[in-house]
C-alpha cells in the first residue's frame, strides 16, 4: 500500500486530495483493527473465568485473587514497556509497533485456545503487556495523521472511543453467550478476530515520515525510566492533588472492577455467566450517551461542579447496590445512574489537563505520565479489591463490596473539590 508521501510528484491540489483519501482510509483500517483488538480482549473474560472456577471448584475468592495477580503482572510490565515503546516507535515508525502488539496478541490467543488451563491463562494475561504496543502505536498514529491540528486529532480520538464503546457493548454479551455453550468457543473466536487484526494492520501505511524519526543512537534513554511519571507530583500542589484523584479514578474503573462485579451478581442474584454478560453490555450501552454528551455538560456546568455532581451520583448508585438491591429488577433500576460516569470522567480529565498546562507541562508529556500512573494504579488496586471481595464473601454479604466502591468514588469528588479550591490559592501564593 502506498505511503502518505507517495503523491509528491503531482500538483499540490491533487496531492492534497490524495493525502486526504489515504488518511481517511488509514483511519478506517485503524478503527476496525482497534475494534477487533478490544473485542478479542473482552470476549474471552467469561470463558477464562469459567476455566478458573472449574479448577478451583467454584471458589470465586481464589479466582479473584488469581485474576488480580495476573493484572498486577500485566500492568507492572506495561509501566516498564510503555516508555520503551515510545522510543522504539520514534526510531522505527508506528507500523512495526502496531504489528508487534497484534502478532504477540495472536500468539497469546492461540495459546489460550490450545491449552485452556489456568496456568496458561495466567501466563497469557501477565504477558499481555506486549500487546499494548498496538494501542500505543494507534495513539501515536492519530497525532501523525493530523500534524498541528489538535481538533482533527481529537476527532480521530473520538473514532477510537466509538470503537471502544461498541466493543464494550458487543463483546460481553457475545463472549458470555458463547462461553455458556462451550468454554473454548470464545477463545477460538478471538483467535480469528486477532488474525484479522494482523491482516488489516499489514495494510496500514507508515504514518511517521522518515525525516521526523529519531534514531536509536540519538534517543534520550532517560525517557524510558518507568518511574519518571512521578514528577507530576512535584510540579504544583493542584496538579499533584488532581493526579491523586485521577489515580483513585483509575483504581475504580471498569477494567479493574467489572470481573468482581460479575462475581457479586452471581453470588447475590443467582445469575449465570450469560446473564452477567448481558447486564454488562446493557450497562455499557447506557453509559455511552453520557460520554458523547459529557463535553457539552461539563462546558455548561463547569468542570468543578460536574466532577462533584457526577461522582456524587455514581457514589449514590453504589450505595444503592450495597444497601438496597436484592432482586434483578432492583439491579436494573440502578442502571440510569451509570450515565453519570461520562460527566465524572470528562470533568476530571479537563481539570487535570488544565492544571498540567498551568504547571507548564506539554499535553503529550502529561498524557504519558498519566498512562504510567494508570498502569501503577491498577496494579496496586487489583489485589486490594480481590482481598475486599474475599472479606465480603466470608461474611456472607457479597454486596457489601459496593460500599467500598462508593467510598472510593465519593472521595474522588471531595478531594477534587479541595484540590481546585484550596491548592489553587496555595499555588498563587507561592508564585507571589
Amino acid at each position: 500500500m502506498p505511503s502518505l508521501e507517495d503523491a509528491s510528484h503531482v500538483s499540490p491540489h491533487v496531492r492534497s486530495d490524495y493525502a486526504l483519501a489515504n488518511r481517511a482510509r488509514t483511519l478506517k483500517i485503524i478503527y476496525v483493527s482497534l475494534w477487533l483488538h478490544l473485542t478479542s480482549l473482552m470476549a474471552t473474560m467469561d470463558s477464562k473465568m469459567l476455566i478458573y472456577l472449574q479448577r478451583y471448584r467454584g471458589d470465586t475468592a481464589r479466582y479473584a485473587r488469581t485474576n488480580s495477580r495476573g493484572l498486577v503482572a500485566m500492568m507492572a510490565s506495561s509501566a516498564i514497556l510503555a516508555p520503551l515503546f515510545t522510543v522504539l516507535s520514534e526510531a522505527h515508525g508506528r507500523k512495526p509497533l502496531l504489528l508487534l502488539g497484534a502478532i504477540w496478541s495472536l500468539l497469546m490467543r492461540i495459546l489460550d485456545f490450545s491449552f485452556p488451563v489456568p496456568s496458561v491463562i495466567f501466563f497469557t494475561t501477565a504477558a499481555s503487556a506486549l500487546a499494548s504496543a498496538t494501542m500505543q502505536g494507534c495513539m501515536s498514529a492519530f497525532t501523525d495523521l493530523f500534524p498541528g491540528d489538535l481538533t482533527g486529532a481529537a476527532g480521530a480520538m473520538a473514532g477510537f472511543q466509538a470503537a471502544a464503546a461498541t466493543s464494550s457493548i458487543i463483546a460481553p454479551v457475545l463472549g458470555s453467550t458463547l462461553a455458556a455453550q462451550n468454554r473454548r468457543l470464545p477463545l477460538f473466536l478471538c483467535v480469528v478476530l486477532t488474525f484479522l487484526e494482523v491482516v488489516l494492520l499489514r495494510m496500514v501505511p507508515e504514518t511517521l515520515a522518515e525525516e521526523q524519526r529519531i534514531p536509536m543512537k540519538e534517543a534520550s534513554w532517560k525517557k524510558t525510566n518507568p518511574v519518571s511519571f512521578l514528577r507530576i507530583f512535584g510540579t504544583s500542589s493542584r496538579l499533584a492533588s488532581l493526579c491523586f484523584v485521577q489515580a483513585l479514578s483509575y483504581m475504580s474503573e471498569p477494567m479493574v472492577l467489572n470481573r468482581t462485579f460479575a462475581l457479586v451478581h452471581q453470588q447475590s442474584l443467582g445469575w449465570n455467566v450469560a446473564q452477567c454478560g448481558r447486564y454488562m453490555s446493557l450497562s455499557a450501552a447506557v453509559a455511552i450517551p453520557s460520554f458523547a454528551m459529557a463535553g457539552h455538560i461539563v462546558k455548561a456546568m463547569g468542570s468543578v461542579a460536574a466532577l462533584g455532581i457526577g461522582n456524587s451520583v455514581l457514589a449514590f448508585n453504589y450505595v444503592l447496590e450495597a444497601a438496597w438491591v436484592r432482586t434483578p429488577w432492583q439491579q436494573f433500576a440502578t442502571l440510569p445512574f451509570v450515565a453519570a460516569k461520562g460527566m465524572s470522567t470528562a470533568s476530571l480529565s479537563a481539570l487535570v489537563m488544565q492544571a498540567g498546562q498551568d504547571a507548564g507541562m506539554r499535553q503529550g508529556e502529561l498524557r504519558g505520565c498519566l498512562q504510567s500512573l494508570q498502569n501503577i494504579s491498577i496494579a496496586v488496586a487489583s489485589p486490594i479489591w480481590a482481598w475486599w471481595y474475599a472479606v465480603c464473601l466470608r461474611a456472607g454479604k457479597p454486596r457489601r463490596f459496593f460500599a467500598a466502591v462508593a467510598m472510593a468514588v465519593l472521595s474522588q469528588g471531595l478531594i477534587g473539590q479541595l484540590a481546585v479550591r484550596i491548592c489553587k490559592r496555595t499555588d498563587d501564593l507561592i508564585k507571589q
